[in-house]
């Protein structure tokens, strides 16, 4: 680029000097100075060379044109914000600790709900009750689950999850021994609540966890991942309960709960470190000051979190975008606790007869299921999210070709098995279908509603989680009953009959999302913030020039 030519003034003008009379431009003299050069005529040169003895004593004067030049040079600009992801806080070595730490810390939730199945017949016995007080451990463990997760949600958003990790981990293990060193049936039941009060916090704060460090991109691969150890407690349960019930008895299979509690709040205190969004940013503003909260992109989105009222997140799980979709979360998961629940019983009798360890091993099959599909399924949603990204709710649509084929004909392949008193391995094997499709449901499911309720997360997964364990129990207490008045094969048919209605509307219901294309977020109401993870549908105008303006109205843009 050429700079601005002088301009040429005429002899004896008196816009400059050094001009001849015919217009043309003359070097410049000493006497004829610019007033712009005679201001600087002063710091122009060195001057004239000074003896330094004639110097006067004391400190040398700082000469007013290095002053002069020191205020006029610009100051150095502060480097660049590198604008990044509240998820790029976290390194990706640091995102997968924190998946295994809370993978390990949701353990806890099927095993102590599954390691002393193969046992009850034998605390019957030891306590003197009856089968429906014993399946009341199970149903009141359940319900407490479902109750308090509705506290620990709006508890673990305000307070930070570390704070709710730490607290439920340390009162879970104080709440088994108290299992251990129950002799009546009624302290089993009333310590068994507290179990489960405490339990409760750890799936609500490892799902809030997932959703604060992994992005709504991955959230499905992390879900699949997650739920290894999760769907490896219903495996590992009966398998250790069985065989310390036969060998220690079955206060052993209570201890064993004590023992894990204690290693994951070992663990929980070393690795953990709190996650919740707006604690990361003032976390980064002490340490590197606001231009780091600055630089995140979402930090208008991240807003102080407060302590809502316990149900008022049940109010989630009315709205479109999610009410079907849980729905059906709720009827496959009962049907299958009310499958399960038969189980020991059916097989501690004839004419199958088995013991407390082959009870165990028989709850393989389910648990192999889950973990053959669960880690899979994940992924499979992720990639339905990537293929068909006009809806959130198109990463549902793996998990519900599992609802509406397999899950069906595996549930009622199962129950008319024992139903008929067929062998046992037809059973088995038909329960490994059923648990291979549950989870080719559930990580789709959990990532759905993380994603489209990311601000608040933790509550929004414990309204699910609160209804989950509510309804099981509840299908727990009521199935004993129910199979003895019409059998367990009609019980069991009728419930999948009301599966089958529900899995058609969910899949009718994300179907319609996709065509519309339409992109759920939550709904602000009176203090909410905004939805951090949004989605703007471009319309697409016939014959636009790629480069050309999209708004015509705008500056520059044409009338």
């Amino acid at each position: 680029m050429q700079g601005t030519p002088r301009k040429r003034f005429p002899s004896g003008s008196g816009g400059g000097s050094g001009g001849s009379g015919d217009g043309s431009l003359t070097p410049r003299t000493p006497s004829a100075t610019h007033p712009h050069d005679a201001a600087a005529a002063p710091c122009a040169g060195p001057g004239p060379a000074k003896d330094p003895a004639s110097a006067p004593a004391g400190p040398a004067r700082r000469s007013s044109c290095a002053g002069a030049a020191d205020e006029a040079a610009p100051a150095p600009a502060a480097p660049p914000l590198v604008e990044r992801s509240i998820y790029e806080v976290w390194t990706e070595r640091k995102r997968y600790m924190l998946l295994c730490l809370m993978s390990f810390a949701t353990f806890l939730v099927p095993f102590s709900d599954t390691v002393y199945l193969p046992a009850l017949s034998v605390i019957q016995r030891e306590l003197g009750t009856t089968q429906t007080l014993m399946a009341a451990t199970i149903a009141v463990y359940m319900f407490v689950v479902g109750v308090t997760a509705l506290f620990w949600g709006p508890f673990c958003d305000r307070w930070g999850r570390r704070n709710t990790l730490l607290i439920s981990c340390s009162a879970f293990t104080l709440f088994s021994i108290g299992c251990v060193f129950s002799w009546r049936i009624d302290m089993l039941i009333a310590f068994r609540a507290l179990q489960g009060a405490a339990v409760s916090a750890m799936m609500v704060a490892a799902n809030a966890v997932l959703a604060d460090s992994w992005e709504p991109a991955q959230r499905g691969k992390a879900m699949g991942v997650f739920a290894i150890p999760t769907l490896v407690g219903p495996i590992v349960g009966p398998l250790l309960g069985g065989g310390l019930s036969q060998m220690l008895g079955w206060r052993a299979t209570f201890a064993s709960m004590g023992v894990c509690g204690a290693i994951i709040l070992v663990a929980l205190l070393i690795f953990m470190e709190e996650t919740q969004h707006h604690h990361v940013l003032k976390r980064l503003r002490n340490a590197e000051g606001d231009s780091a909260v600055m630089a995140i992109r979402e930090h208008r989105d991240i807003q102080k979190p407060r302590f809502r009222a316990p149900w008022r997140p049940l109010k989630y799980l009315l709205e479109p975008s999610l009410c079907i979709h849980t729905l059906l979360t709720f009827l496959i998961y009962s049907t299958m606790m009310s499958a399960l629940i038969i189980l020991p019983s059916t097989l501690a009798h004839d004419p199958y007869s088995m013991s407390e360890a082959l009870i165990g091993v028989s709850n393989l099959s389910l648990g192999l299921g889950c973990l053959f599909v669960g880690p899979l399924a994940g992924g499979w949603a992720d990639a339905a999210a990537r293929r068909w990204p006009a809806s959130h709710s198109s990463r549902l649509f793996p998990g519900l070709a599992a609802c509406l084929l397999v899950y069906p004909l595996s549930t009622l392949a199962y129950a008319w098995c024992f139903q008929m008193k067929t062998h046992v391995a037809g059973p088995l094997v038909a329960s490994f279908f059923m648990g291979g499709a549950i989870c080719a449901f559930f990580p789709g499911l959990m990532s759905y509603v993380s994603i489209i309720k990311q601000q608040t997360a933790a509550v929004a997964g414990a309204a699910v989680q609160a209804v989950l364990f509510i309804s099981g129990g509840v299908f727990i207490q009521v199935t004993p009953p129910a199979v003895a008045a019409i059998g367990l094969g009609w019980w069991i048919t009728i419930l999948v009959g009301v599966c089958l209605l529900a899995t058609v509307g969910s899949t009718c219901a994300a179907v319609g999302a996709l065509r519309a294309g339409e992109r759920e977020q939550l709904p602000l109401s009176a203090g909410a913030a905004e939805p951090a993870v949004s989605a703007v549908v471009v319309p697409v105008v016939r014959g636009a020039i790629k480069g050309a303006k999209a708004d015509a109205g705008a500056p520059g843009g044409g009338p």
